[in-house]
């Protein structure tokens, strides 16, 4: 399976898929024109790789880093989708990881990454960490 690459635009982030390496990252400015014809790629690449990882049994932890500038509601719940996908992993024995960054005087980002993981119900395991220059 082939790794997707979308580049950082100024409403939408850049996202790095990679089966090979199982670093999946998105970061940016989130705020797409069309928040669907921007997740939609997204979501059906996790669901093929996910039905390809039940074939090959691959157990390599999926290590995932969130980084956003800004993330508007339309595409929060996309992301919500996304970790919930990211979620089904652990359940066909693939461990995840996950980074939340953000900028040191970003409250708002900071409190999203808690809000996400602590309140939505996604049982992920995630550290919060103030990204580094």
């Amino acid at each position: 399976m082939e790794k997707l690459v979308l580049s950082e635009t100024k409403d939408s982030p850049s996202v790095l898929l990679d089966p090979k390496t199982n670093i999946f990252s998105i970061a940016g400015v989130c705020h797409p024109e069309n928040v669907t014809k921007f997740y939609e790629p997204i979501i059906d690449w996790i669901e093929k790789y996910k039905a390809e990882v039940k074939v090959t049994k691959n157990s390599k932890p999926i290590e995932l880093s969130l980084f956003f500038k800004y993330i508007n509601s339309a595409s929060y719940k996309y992301l919500l989708t996304f970790l919930q996908l990211i979620e089904g992993f652990t359940t066909i024995g693939m461990p995840v990881n996950v980074i939340w960054y953000y900028e040191p005087d970003d409250v708002d980002m900071h409190e999203a990454g808690v809000e996400i993981f602590d309140f939505s119900g996604v049982k992920l395991p995630y550290v919060c960490k103030v990204k580094a220059d």
